[in-house]
């Protein structure tokens, strides 16, 4: 019944996959907010 998060059996390495994939949506948020906020869309 130990599954760990989710059911994903990561184990020692959950928090690698945890900061690995918050940079990943940290790039993507980033590429987003400045794709929809630059002033090029505004005009």
């Amino acid at each position: 019944m130990n599954k760990g998060v989710l059911g994903l059996e990561f184990g020692i390495a959950m928090p690698m996959v945890v900061i690995t994939l918050n940079f990943i949506y940290g790039i993507f948020s980033a590429y987003w907010y400045v794709a929809t906020c630059s002033n090029e869309n505004h005009k």
